[in-house]
Protein backbone atom coordinates (compact mmCIF):
# COMPACT_ATOMS: atom_id res chain seq x y z
CA UNK A 1 0.00 0.00 0.00
CA UNK A 2 2.91 2.36 0.72
CA UNK A 3 4.09 1.81 -2.86
CA UNK A 4 0.68 2.76 -4.16
CA UNK A 5 0.59 5.92 -2.04
CA UNK A 6 4.11 6.88 -3.11
CA UNK A 7 3.31 6.36 -6.76
CA UNK A 8 0.07 8.34 -6.51
CA UNK A 9 2.14 11.17 -5.01
CA UNK A 10 4.69 10.94 -7.79
CA UNK A 11 1.94 11.08 -10.38
CA UNK A 12 0.43 14.16 -8.74
CA UNK A 13 3.78 15.94 -8.68
CA UNK A 14 4.56 14.85 -12.24
CA UNK A 15 1.26 16.13 -13.56
CA UNK A 16 1.93 19.60 -12.23
CA UNK A 17 5.62 19.80 -13.09
CA UNK A 18 5.90 18.31 -16.56
CA UNK A 19 5.08 19.84 -19.92
CA UNK A 20 2.77 18.71 -22.70
CA UNK A 21 3.97 15.38 -24.13
CA UNK A 22 4.12 14.38 -27.73
CA UNK A 23 4.40 10.75 -28.79
CA UNK A 24 7.48 9.99 -30.81
CA UNK A 25 6.77 8.84 -34.34
CA UNK A 26 8.47 5.68 -35.52
CA UNK A 27 9.76 5.47 -39.06
CA UNK A 28 6.83 4.84 -41.40
CA UNK A 29 6.35 1.55 -43.21
CA UNK A 30 5.29 3.06 -46.52
CA UNK A 31 3.42 5.83 -48.27
CA UNK A 32 -0.24 6.54 -48.95
CA UNK A 33 -1.58 8.88 -51.63
CA UNK A 34 -5.17 10.14 -51.52
CA UNK A 35 -6.74 11.36 -54.76
CA UNK A 36 -10.18 12.62 -55.61
CA UNK A 37 -12.90 15.01 -54.60
CA UNK A 38 -14.44 16.69 -51.56
CA UNK A 39 -15.06 13.36 -49.85
CA UNK A 40 -11.33 12.62 -49.95
CA UNK A 41 -10.42 16.15 -48.90
CA UNK A 42 -12.60 15.99 -45.79
CA UNK A 43 -14.98 18.78 -46.80
CA UNK A 44 -17.30 19.75 -43.95
CA UNK A 45 -15.24 18.28 -41.11
CA UNK A 46 -14.38 20.38 -38.09
CA UNK A 47 -10.78 21.50 -37.70
CA UNK A 48 -10.03 18.86 -35.05
CA UNK A 49 -11.67 15.99 -36.96
CA UNK A 50 -9.77 13.51 -39.14
CA UNK A 51 -10.53 12.66 -42.74
CA UNK A 52 -10.30 9.03 -43.73
CA UNK A 53 -6.90 9.53 -45.38
CA UNK A 54 -5.42 10.67 -42.07
CA UNK A 55 -7.03 7.73 -40.29
CA UNK A 56 -5.75 5.21 -42.85
CA UNK A 57 -2.24 6.68 -42.88
CA UNK A 58 -1.86 6.42 -39.13
CA UNK A 59 -3.51 3.02 -38.97
CA UNK A 60 -1.16 1.53 -41.59
CA UNK A 61 1.84 3.56 -40.42
CA UNK A 62 2.14 5.20 -43.85
CA UNK A 63 3.25 8.72 -44.68
CA UNK A 64 0.21 10.35 -46.28
CA UNK A 65 -0.11 12.88 -49.09
CA UNK A 66 -3.61 14.12 -49.93
CA UNK A 67 -4.10 15.71 -53.36
CA UNK A 68 -7.90 15.72 -53.25
CA UNK A 69 -9.75 18.81 -54.49
CA UNK A 70 -13.38 19.64 -53.74
CA UNK A 71 -15.48 19.54 -56.87
CA UNK A 72 -13.04 17.39 -58.85
CA UNK A 73 -14.57 15.28 -61.63
CA UNK A 74 -13.14 12.24 -63.37
CA UNK A 75 -11.95 14.51 -66.19
CA UNK A 76 -10.32 16.76 -63.61
CA UNK A 77 -8.47 13.83 -62.08
CA UNK A 78 -7.12 12.83 -65.49
CA UNK A 79 -5.70 16.34 -65.76
CA UNK A 80 -4.36 16.27 -62.20
CA UNK A 81 -2.42 13.11 -62.96
CA UNK A 82 -0.30 15.16 -65.39
CA UNK A 83 0.99 17.32 -62.53
CA UNK A 84 4.63 16.42 -61.84
CA UNK A 85 4.24 16.49 -58.04
CA UNK A 86 1.23 14.19 -58.22
CA UNK A 87 2.96 11.86 -60.68
CA UNK A 88 5.99 11.62 -58.37
CA UNK A 89 3.83 10.86 -55.34
CA UNK A 90 1.83 8.24 -57.23
CA UNK A 91 5.02 6.63 -58.58
CA UNK A 92 6.43 6.29 -55.05
CA UNK A 93 3.23 5.23 -53.27
CA UNK A 94 2.56 1.87 -51.69
CA UNK A 95 -1.18 2.52 -51.49
CA UNK A 96 -3.39 4.89 -53.52
CA UNK A 97 -7.00 5.51 -52.48
CA UNK A 98 -9.38 7.38 -54.76
CA UNK A 99 -12.85 8.90 -54.38
CA UNK A 100 -14.08 10.11 -57.75
CA UNK A 101 -17.20 10.11 -59.91
CA UNK A 102 -19.77 11.77 -57.68
CA UNK A 103 -19.17 15.23 -59.09
CA UNK A 104 -19.77 13.95 -62.63
CA UNK A 105 -23.37 13.33 -61.57
CA UNK A 106 -23.64 16.44 -59.39
CA UNK A 107 -22.33 18.61 -62.23
CA UNK A 108 -24.78 17.05 -64.66
CA UNK A 109 -27.66 17.67 -62.26
CA UNK A 110 -26.55 21.27 -61.71
CA UNK A 111 -26.37 21.91 -65.46
CA UNK A 112 -29.77 20.32 -66.05
CA UNK A 113 -31.53 22.26 -63.30
CA UNK A 114 -29.82 25.50 -64.36
CA UNK A 115 -30.87 24.93 -67.96
CA UNK A 116 -34.49 24.30 -66.96
CA UNK A 117 -34.76 27.11 -64.41
CA UNK A 118 -32.51 29.73 -66.00
CA UNK A 119 -30.45 30.23 -62.87
CA UNK A 120 -27.46 28.52 -61.27
CA UNK A 121 -28.67 25.87 -58.84
CA UNK A 122 -26.65 24.43 -55.98
CA UNK A 123 -27.60 20.78 -56.39
CA UNK A 124 -25.93 19.93 -53.07
CA UNK A 125 -28.46 22.14 -51.27
CA UNK A 126 -31.46 19.85 -51.07
CA UNK A 127 -33.54 22.58 -49.47
CA UNK A 128 -33.16 24.61 -52.66
CA UNK A 129 -34.13 21.63 -54.81
CA UNK A 130 -37.18 20.85 -52.72
CA UNK A 131 -38.23 24.49 -52.78
CA UNK A 132 -38.25 24.31 -56.58
CA UNK A 133 -40.85 21.59 -56.38
CA UNK A 134 -43.07 23.93 -54.46
CA UNK A 135 -42.71 26.65 -57.06
CA UNK A 136 -43.38 24.49 -60.13
CA UNK A 137 -43.94 20.77 -59.64
CA UNK A 138 -44.38 19.97 -63.35
CA UNK A 139 -41.15 21.67 -64.34
CA UNK A 140 -39.29 19.87 -61.56
CA UNK A 141 -40.69 16.49 -62.61
CA UNK A 142 -39.70 17.22 -66.20
CA UNK A 143 -36.17 18.02 -65.03
CA UNK A 144 -35.94 14.79 -63.07
CA UNK A 145 -37.22 12.83 -66.03
CA UNK A 146 -34.46 14.29 -68.17
CA UNK A 147 -31.87 13.37 -65.55
CA UNK A 148 -33.23 9.88 -65.10
CA UNK A 149 -33.56 8.86 -68.74
CA UNK A 150 -30.82 10.79 -70.55
CA UNK A 151 -28.44 13.00 -68.61
CA UNK A 152 -27.34 10.64 -65.83
CA UNK A 153 -26.81 7.65 -68.16
CA UNK A 154 -24.59 9.85 -70.34
CA UNK A 155 -22.69 11.07 -67.27
CA UNK A 156 -22.25 7.48 -66.15
CA UNK A 157 -20.80 6.46 -69.54
CA UNK A 158 -18.33 9.35 -69.46
CA UNK A 159 -17.29 8.75 -65.84
CA UNK A 160 -16.66 5.05 -66.42
CA UNK A 161 -14.57 5.74 -69.54
CA UNK A 162 -12.54 8.31 -67.61
CA UNK A 163 -12.01 5.94 -64.68
CA UNK A 164 -10.62 3.34 -67.07
CA UNK A 165 -8.10 5.96 -68.19
CA UNK A 166 -7.33 7.01 -64.61
CA UNK A 167 -6.63 3.42 -63.56
CA UNK A 168 -4.46 2.83 -66.61
CA UNK A 169 -2.45 6.01 -65.94
CA UNK A 170 -1.88 5.14 -62.28
CA UNK A 171 -0.67 1.64 -63.09
CA UNK A 172 1.60 2.96 -65.81
CA UNK A 173 3.19 5.22 -63.19
CA UNK A 174 3.30 2.56 -60.49
CA UNK A 175 2.47 -1.02 -61.49
CA UNK A 176 3.28 -2.35 -58.01
CA UNK A 177 1.02 -0.10 -55.96
CA UNK A 178 -2.14 -1.24 -54.23
CA UNK A 179 -4.94 0.90 -55.65
CA UNK A 180 -8.40 1.32 -54.15
CA UNK A 181 -11.24 3.15 -55.86
CA UNK A 182 -14.36 3.91 -53.85
CA UNK A 183 -17.81 3.47 -55.28
CA UNK A 184 -20.48 6.14 -54.76
CA UNK A 185 -22.92 6.11 -51.89
CA UNK A 186 -26.53 7.08 -52.44
CA UNK A 187 -27.38 10.24 -50.42
CA UNK A 188 -31.04 9.21 -50.28
CA UNK A 189 -30.47 6.02 -48.29
CA UNK A 190 -32.04 7.22 -45.06
CA UNK A 191 -33.74 5.47 -42.19
CA UNK A 192 -37.51 5.26 -41.81
CA UNK A 193 -37.68 7.59 -38.80
CA UNK A 194 -36.02 10.48 -40.63
CA UNK A 195 -38.04 9.80 -43.78
CA UNK A 196 -41.26 10.14 -41.82
CA UNK A 197 -40.06 13.19 -39.89
CA UNK A 198 -38.47 15.22 -42.69
CA UNK A 199 -40.04 13.98 -45.91
CA UNK A 200 -43.57 12.63 -45.41
CA UNK A 201 -44.57 15.70 -43.43
CA UNK A 202 -44.50 17.73 -46.66
CA UNK A 203 -46.11 16.28 -49.78
CA UNK A 204 -43.98 18.45 -52.08
CA UNK A 205 -40.78 17.34 -50.37
CA UNK A 206 -41.96 13.76 -50.68
CA UNK A 207 -42.38 14.11 -54.45
CA UNK A 208 -39.02 15.82 -54.80
CA UNK A 209 -37.21 13.36 -52.59
CA UNK A 210 -38.67 10.28 -54.25
CA UNK A 211 -38.00 11.72 -57.70
CA UNK A 212 -34.36 12.43 -56.91
CA UNK A 213 -34.02 9.07 -55.22
CA UNK A 214 -35.31 7.28 -58.30
CA UNK A 215 -32.97 9.15 -60.67
CA UNK A 216 -29.94 8.59 -58.45
CA UNK A 217 -30.72 5.00 -57.57
CA UNK A 218 -31.05 3.64 -61.07
CA UNK A 219 -27.95 5.35 -62.40
CA UNK A 220 -25.60 5.11 -59.42
CA UNK A 221 -26.71 2.52 -56.93
CA UNK A 222 -28.85 -0.12 -58.67
CA UNK A 223 -27.31 -3.56 -58.60
CA UNK A 224 -29.05 -4.86 -61.68
CA UNK A 225 -30.54 -3.65 -64.95
CA UNK A 226 -34.20 -2.67 -64.80
CA UNK A 227 -36.76 -2.63 -67.58
CA UNK A 228 -36.15 -0.07 -70.27
CA UNK A 229 -32.84 1.09 -71.63
CA UNK A 230 -31.19 2.14 -68.37
CA UNK A 231 -27.55 1.15 -68.16
CA UNK A 232 -26.15 -1.00 -65.42
CA UNK A 233 -25.22 1.49 -62.74
CA UNK A 234 -21.94 3.22 -61.97
CA UNK A 235 -21.31 1.06 -58.92
CA UNK A 236 -21.50 -2.11 -60.99
CA UNK A 237 -19.55 -0.84 -63.98
CA UNK A 238 -16.68 0.59 -61.92
CA UNK A 239 -15.64 -2.93 -60.93
CA UNK A 240 -14.57 -3.67 -64.50
CA UNK A 241 -13.37 -0.15 -65.25
CA UNK A 242 -10.60 -0.14 -62.63
CA UNK A 243 -8.77 -3.19 -63.95
CA UNK A 244 -6.71 -4.85 -61.22
CA UNK A 245 -7.55 -2.23 -58.62
CA UNK A 246 -9.77 -2.80 -55.60
CA UNK A 247 -13.21 -1.21 -55.22
CA UNK A 248 -14.18 -0.36 -51.65
CA UNK A 249 -17.96 -0.68 -51.30
CA UNK A 250 -18.77 2.59 -49.57
CA UNK A 251 -22.34 2.43 -50.86
CA UNK A 252 -23.10 -0.77 -48.95
CA UNK A 253 -21.19 0.44 -45.92
CA UNK A 254 -23.31 3.59 -45.77
CA UNK A 255 -26.50 1.66 -46.48
CA UNK A 256 -25.77 -0.72 -43.60
CA UNK A 257 -29.28 -2.10 -43.80
CA UNK A 258 -31.21 -4.95 -45.35
CA UNK A 259 -32.31 -3.36 -48.63
CA UNK A 260 -35.42 -4.11 -50.62
CA UNK A 261 -33.94 -2.76 -53.84
CA UNK A 262 -37.08 -3.16 -55.91
CA UNK A 263 -39.32 -0.92 -53.80
CA UNK A 264 -38.14 2.64 -54.27
CA UNK A 265 -41.16 4.07 -52.47
CA UNK A 266 -39.67 3.00 -49.14
CA UNK A 267 -36.68 4.56 -47.39
CA UNK A 268 -33.76 2.38 -46.49
CA UNK A 269 -30.23 2.75 -45.28
CA UNK A 270 -28.22 4.84 -42.88
CA UNK A 271 -26.63 7.64 -44.88
CA UNK A 272 -28.29 10.06 -42.47
CA UNK A 273 -26.04 8.57 -39.74
CA UNK A 274 -22.81 8.85 -41.72
CA UNK A 275 -23.61 12.33 -43.06
CA UNK A 276 -25.36 15.35 -41.56
CA UNK A 277 -27.92 15.50 -44.33
CA UNK A 278 -30.72 16.22 -41.83
CA UNK A 279 -28.67 18.10 -39.27
CA UNK A 280 -27.76 21.24 -41.20
CA UNK A 281 -29.73 23.88 -43.05
CA UNK A 282 -28.20 22.97 -46.39
CA UNK A 283 -28.72 19.22 -45.89
CA UNK A 284 -25.09 18.54 -46.71
CA UNK A 285 -24.48 14.95 -47.78
CA UNK A 286 -20.70 14.92 -47.32
CA UNK A 287 -19.46 12.36 -44.77
CA UNK A 288 -19.25 13.52 -41.16
CA UNK A 289 -16.59 12.14 -38.80
CA UNK A 290 -18.57 8.89 -38.46
CA UNK A 291 -18.68 8.66 -42.25
CA UNK A 292 -14.92 9.09 -42.55
CA UNK A 293 -14.42 6.47 -39.85
CA UNK A 294 -16.63 4.09 -41.82
CA UNK A 295 -14.88 4.80 -45.14
CA UNK A 296 -11.52 4.03 -43.52
CA UNK A 297 -12.89 0.75 -42.17
CA UNK A 298 -14.41 -0.16 -45.56
CA UNK A 299 -11.08 0.44 -47.32
CA UNK A 300 -9.23 -1.68 -44.75
CA UNK A 301 -11.87 -4.36 -45.10
CA UNK A 302 -11.47 -4.40 -48.89
CA UNK A 303 -7.69 -4.67 -48.56
CA UNK A 304 -7.95 -7.41 -45.95
CA UNK A 305 -5.65 -5.47 -43.65
CA UNK A 306 -5.88 -5.95 -39.92
CA UNK A 307 -3.39 -3.95 -37.91
CA UNK A 308 -3.45 -3.05 -34.25
CA UNK A 309 -1.98 0.45 -34.45
CA UNK A 310 -5.14 2.51 -34.50
CA UNK A 311 -4.74 5.67 -32.47
CA UNK A 312 -6.69 8.02 -34.72
CA UNK A 313 -9.38 5.46 -35.55
CA UNK A 314 -9.83 4.65 -31.89
CA UNK A 315 -9.79 8.33 -30.98
CA UNK A 316 -12.59 9.09 -33.46
CA UNK A 317 -14.67 6.13 -32.29
CA UNK A 318 -14.20 7.01 -28.64
CA UNK A 319 -15.19 10.62 -29.34
CA UNK A 320 -18.69 9.45 -30.28
CA UNK A 321 -21.33 9.90 -27.63
CA UNK A 322 -22.93 6.88 -25.98
CA UNK A 323 -26.06 7.52 -28.06
CA UNK A 324 -24.02 7.66 -31.29
CA UNK A 325 -22.28 4.40 -30.46
CA UNK A 326 -25.53 2.64 -29.64
CA UNK A 327 -27.06 3.99 -32.88
CA UNK A 328 -24.15 2.78 -35.04
CA UNK A 329 -25.84 0.75 -37.80
CA UNK A 330 -25.92 -2.85 -36.65
CA UNK A 331 -24.59 -4.36 -39.88
CA UNK A 332 -21.39 -2.31 -39.54
CA UNK A 333 -20.96 -2.11 -35.76
CA UNK A 334 -18.88 -5.28 -35.37
CA UNK A 335 -16.64 -4.28 -38.25
CA UNK A 336 -15.90 -0.80 -36.94
CA UNK A 337 -15.09 -2.00 -33.44
CA UNK A 338 -12.82 -4.69 -34.93
CA UNK A 339 -10.69 -1.97 -36.49
CA UNK A 340 -11.13 0.83 -33.99
CA UNK A 341 -10.66 -0.99 -30.71
CA UNK A 342 -8.30 -3.87 -31.46
CA UNK A 343 -4.92 -3.97 -29.74
CA UNK A 344 -2.33 -6.70 -29.39
CA UNK A 345 -1.45 -5.43 -25.91
CA UNK A 346 -3.66 -5.56 -22.81
CA UNK A 347 -5.11 -2.16 -21.92
CA UNK A 348 -2.84 -0.42 -19.40
CA UNK A 349 -0.07 -3.03 -19.77
CA UNK A 350 2.81 -0.73 -20.70
CA UNK A 351 5.36 -3.42 -19.87
CA UNK A 352 3.51 -5.98 -22.00
CA UNK A 353 3.85 -8.68 -19.34
CA UNK A 354 0.16 -9.70 -19.53
CA UNK A 355 -0.67 -7.98 -16.23
CA UNK A 356 -1.66 -4.45 -15.24
CA UNK A 357 -0.05 -3.28 -12.02
CA UNK A 358 1.83 -0.46 -10.33
CA UNK A 359 4.94 -1.08 -12.43
CA UNK A 360 2.97 -0.14 -15.58
CA UNK A 361 1.87 3.13 -13.99
CA UNK A 362 5.46 3.82 -12.97
CA UNK A 363 6.72 3.08 -16.50
CA UNK A 364 4.09 5.36 -18.03
CA UNK A 365 5.14 8.16 -15.71
CA UNK A 366 8.81 7.60 -16.62
CA UNK A 367 7.92 7.72 -20.32
CA UNK A 368 6.00 10.94 -19.76
CA UNK A 369 8.97 12.48 -17.96
CA UNK A 370 11.31 11.65 -20.86
CA UNK A 371 8.93 13.07 -23.47
CA UNK A 372 8.50 16.22 -21.43
CA UNK A 373 12.28 16.57 -21.18
CA UNK A 374 12.54 16.53 -24.96
CA UNK A 375 13.68 12.94 -25.32
CA UNK A 376 12.18 10.50 -27.80
CA UNK A 377 11.92 7.12 -26.08
CA UNK A 378 11.02 4.20 -28.33
CA UNK A 379 7.55 2.77 -27.97
CA UNK A 380 5.55 0.48 -30.23
CA UNK A 381 2.19 1.64 -31.48
CA UNK A 382 0.49 -1.29 -29.76
CA UNK A 383 1.98 -0.31 -26.42
CA UNK A 384 1.14 3.35 -27.07
CA UNK A 385 -2.49 2.47 -27.78
CA UNK A 386 -2.77 0.23 -24.72
CA UNK A 387 -1.14 2.81 -22.44
CA UNK A 388 -3.21 5.75 -23.65
CA UNK A 389 -6.04 4.51 -21.47
CA UNK A 390 -8.10 7.70 -21.67
CA UNK A 391 -7.86 7.74 -25.50
CA UNK A 392 -6.70 11.35 -25.84
CA UNK A 393 -3.88 10.45 -28.25
CA UNK A 394 -1.08 11.07 -25.76
CA UNK A 395 0.52 9.35 -22.80
CA UNK A 396 0.81 11.45 -19.68
CA UNK A 397 0.33 11.49 -15.92
CA UNK A 398 -3.43 11.08 -16.22
CA UNK A 399 -2.90 7.70 -17.90
CA UNK A 400 -0.51 6.63 -15.14
CA UNK A 401 -3.06 7.71 -12.55
CA UNK A 402 -5.84 5.77 -14.30
CA UNK A 403 -3.68 2.64 -14.53
CA UNK A 404 -2.83 2.87 -10.85
CA UNK A 405 -6.47 3.42 -9.90
CA UNK A 406 -7.43 0.38 -11.98
CA UNK A 407 -4.75 -1.72 -10.27
CA UNK A 408 -5.89 -0.58 -6.83
CA UNK A 409 -9.51 -1.38 -7.67
CA UNK A 410 -8.61 -4.80 -9.05
CA UNK A 411 -6.34 -5.59 -6.09
CA UNK A 412 -9.14 -4.84 -3.62
CA UNK A 413 -11.59 -7.12 -5.42
CA UNK A 414 -13.42 -4.32 -7.19
CA UNK A 415 -13.42 -6.08 -10.56
CA UNK A 416 -11.68 -5.56 -13.89
CA UNK A 417 -13.94 -2.90 -15.38
CA UNK A 418 -12.04 0.23 -16.44
CA UNK A 419 -15.08 2.46 -15.96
Amino acid sequence: MKKLISLFSAISIGASALCIPTANAAESKGSLVILGDSISSGYGLEEDEYNYGEILGEYLDYDTQNFAVSGLTTAGLIEKLTDENVKKAVSDADLIVISIGGNDFIGTARETFTEKYGEIVDITDLNAIFTMFKSDVMKALSTLSSLYTTKFPQACDTAIANIEQISSTIYSLNPDAEVVFQNIYDPFQIDTEKYEKYILADATYKNGYNGLKRAVYYNINALKTYEGNYPVSFNVRIKDAVGNAHVADICSAFTADEVNDTDLTQPYGNVSYFTDIFETHSRDFHPNKKGHLEIAAAVLEELGKKETANRKMRSVYNSLSADEKSAYPALRADNITKYALASAVLKGDYNDDKAVDASDASSVLAYYAKISAGETPEISKDVFVSSDVNSDDKIDASDASAILAYYAKMSSGGGTDWD
